[in-house]
């Protein structure tokens, strides 16, 4: 076509062209919202030799992220955090601040690749990749970008392919709303953190020792609940295998780990916690049968008890704990009052132990 003839439109052109324009942005009008990006929302497939690729979806405006992976999803929210099984449909959540979330707040190694990338980085800190690495921060990462079709970002140490991350494409914030990719469902089971001192939503009558014991201090709370699927249920899991408790973790002058952190191999040296669970509840009707003596379908004689009376009056049975045998220490001990089952765990001196349980007081 010419010059000429590309230059000449029509009346009827003019109007077929206005014509499909407001047939494009009448929507929009109407529907009252612009399309936003200000999530910067990602989606991305994260490869591992020899590993099946993953997705995931990562929101640099917010820092929520998600794995979807074959067995279970995983969903990073703020200072939330929960894991959804696909088989059982169970669901995970775990709330409270960076220390009682722990090394669950990372971002995982593809969040981290695609920041890196975005600030102009060629190097990652292998400290932020120990998920998908054993290396030590002292070895570099290589951040390697390879541009065609989509954008491929690899991680190279020593020469050595870490992982693949693939930039899928840009969500926007409504695709993002609409297909709920951050949001959390109603959980079976929760941890959530608790004020020090604070009453537990869940329905128990909880007891502490107060700010301190015994030189230790009172530095975390939290609380537990877990209640059975559908699924679960049909699978024979019996009534024991639900939970509602409340926990105070007692530490040291001077340490900084408390038991109550995900991920540790064991609680710090001279942790006390003090567990709270409705006596009436099935799975503390069982412990209490067997300080009683009855253990499935074992029988002994009940471990040796006292009656104390505790700092608000209120007098309790006291059980110290027997599954190490009798000696100058102990795991612990466990007190029974009207309403609850409570245990303090730890490496406890047992002549102290009914003094100890005379300071337990119900939180208010």
């Amino acid at each position: 076509m010419s010059n000429r003839k590309r230059k000449i439109v029509t009346v009827a052109g003019l109007i077929g062209i206005g014509a499909m324009l407001a047939a494009l942005l009448l929507p929009q009008a109407f529907a009252g919202e612009r399309v936003t990006f200000k999530g910067r929302v990602y989606q991305l497939t994260y490869k591992v030799p020899g590993a099946s690729p993953m997705t995931v979806y990562a929101s640099l405006g917010t820092g929520s992220w998600r794995e979807d992976m074959r067995d279970e999803v995983r969903i990073s929210s703020g200072r939330s955090y929960e894991i959804i099984d696909r088989e059982t449909g169970s669901v995970y959540h775990r709330l409270g601040s960076p220390r009682f979330m722990g090394f669950l707040e990372n971002s995982p190694p593809a969040v981290v690749a695609l920041r890196g990338y975005l600030a102009g980085q060629t190097t990652l800190s292998a400290r932020r990749l120990t998920a998908s690495t054993k290396d030590t921060a002292t070895n570099a990462v290589s951040l390697q970008v390879i541009h065609g079709g989509k954008t491929q970002l690899q991680a190279v140490q020593n020469g050595r392919r870490l992982f693949t991350v693939v930039v899928e494409r840009r969500l926007s914030d409504q695709s993002s709303a609409q297909m709920k990719l951050f949001a959390l469902e109603p959980a079976d089971v929760s941890d959530r953190q608790l004020g020090v001192g604070q009453a537990p939503t869940v329905p128990v009558k909880a007891y502490w020792f107060g700010r301190a014991i015994n030189g230790k201090g009172a530095v975390e709370a939290a609380e537990h609940e877990r209640h059975r699927t559908p699924s679960e249920i049909q699978g024979g899991m019996n009534a024991r295998g639900e939970s509602e408790v409340q926990v105070t973790f007692y530490e040291d002058q001077g340490v900084s780990d408390t038991g109550v952190e995900p991920g540790l191999a064991q609680r710090p040296t001279g942790e006390i916690q003090v567990t709270n669970e409705p006596v009436n509840s099935a799975h503390a009707q069982a412990f209490i049968a067997a300080l009683n003596g009855q253990n499935g379908d074992q029988t002994y004689a009940p471990w040796p008890r006292t009656t104390v009376t505790l700092a608000d009056g209120e007098k309790a049975d006291v059980i110290a704990d027997q599954f190490d045998g009798v000696g100058p220490t102990t795991t612990g001990f466990s007190v029974i009052t009207s309403t609850t089952l409570v245990h303090v765990s730890g490496d406890i001196a047992t002549s102290t132990i009914s003094a100890m349980a005379a300071q337990l007081q119900p939180i208010r």
